[in-house]
């Protein structure tokens, strides 16, 4: 018979993916290690990049990590959202969230979004949280520092509806927080949009399912118009195309 594994588990898994962008995924690490509520596991999947960089970083951290990082390789670029499901598989929790190598957060995100779920009624049909997010505007210089070039509220919204969805994305996955069991009802990511794979994902929770709002800027997501552009700035014409 074949011997089951057991997978790591915490309260809420925080998948990042990321590939050969240490200078991003060091401040990732700070991000989530900054947080005040404890109980989470970091699941970095390098999506065919070097694991020795990698495994360097978390490493670097072990001590405040304590146990509570999991690196999953690909040896050859699977997609970005073929990492997210690689991420999402290898462990277990309660809730989920995509945190990307190049965002972070405050400290109090996962206390609030986190708790905010933990206190919904049994029979609520709300299954997700989102936060309003900071447009962090940034650039990276040739000795390798980030210089925050500006700060603005990215796209203030009241109620995530489908009706509103419609429209447009309302938020970046680093203000998302789900619960796992979605997954169940809607299926994982699909990686055909790997451009917007979380807009699409955000449309077919919308259509079972509440997302509450919380209307304080607890997510960064910071944007680069030049070196090391985001895929929303490098790819315009694929994100309208899609």
């Amino acid at each position: 018979m074949p011997i089951e594994t057991v997978k790591p588990k915490a309260k809420v898994a925080v998948i990042t993916r990321t590939k050969n962008r240490p200078i991003f995924l060091r401040r990732a690490i700070e991000s989530v290690l900054s947080q005040a509520l404890e109980d989470w596991l970091h699941v970095i999947v390098n999506d065919g990049g070097d694991p020795a960089t990698v495994d360097f970083l978390v490493r670097c951290e072990a001590n405040a990590y304590k146990g509570r990082v999991l690196v999953v390789h690909h040896t050859e670029s699977q997609g970005m959202q073929s990492a997210s499901n690689a991420g999402i598989m290898a462990c277990d929790s309660k809730y989920l969230v995509i945190h990307d190598d190049d965002d972070s957060w405050k400290p109090e995100f996962l206390v609030k979004t986190v708790g905010a779920l933990e206190d919904m009624d049994k029979s609520s049909n709300v299954r997700a949280v989102a936060t309003q997010s900071t447009q962090v505007l940034e650039e990276v210089l040739l000795d390798g520092n980030i210089v925050d070039t500006g700060h603005e509220k990215y796209v203030p919204f009241d109620a995530a509806t489908l009706e509103a969805f419609l429209k447009g994305n309302l938020f970046p996955p680093i203000a998302f927080v789900y619960r796992r069991d979605i997954h169940e009802e809607v299926g994982l990511y699909r990686q055909e949009f790997d451009v917007l794979g979380d807009y699409d994902f955000n449309l077919r929770l919308a259509r079972r399912f509440n997302i509450q709002v919380l209307d304080e800027e607890l997510a960064n997501y910071h944007w680069r118009q030049r070196s090391f552009g985001n895929t929303v700035t490098r790819g315009r014409s694929k994100h309208r195309l899609m």
